[in-house]
């Protein structure tokens, strides 16, 4: 193995670290029916995912963009989240205050 296929695969593992963090909060999500994620972040970090992708495969290294492709799913899958689950999210927050 040489220096560049571990690079590679430190990478990838790195990857999937964060993205294996971000998981609960996906299925969190889903199962409360919220959006806890703020639109612009999950964006951002699809945008700046995106970019980091196509250095990846600049620089040829296929396990880190395929680790960086999940990874922009899963923050994509947030953004859609925001789309579906922000009026209940927002329903909710009134509806509590008004509550108290």
């Amino acid at each position: 193995m040489n220096l560049h296929e571990l690079v590679d695969i430190l990478i990838a593992v790195a990857n999937l670290g964060l993205a294996a963090a971000v998981i609960p909060t996906v299925l969190e999500g889903y199962r409360r029916k919220i959006c806890s994620i703020p639109l612009r972040t999950s964006l951002g970090r699809v945008f700046f995912l995106g970019v980091m992708g196509v250095a990846f495969v600049l620089d040829s290294l296929w396990f880190s963009t395929a680790c960086i492709a999940g990874n922009i799913s899963i923050w994509t899958a947030l953004a859609v989240q925001h789309f579906q689950y922000f009026h209940l999210t927002v329903n909710n927050a009134v509806s509590e205050n008004n509550d108290a």
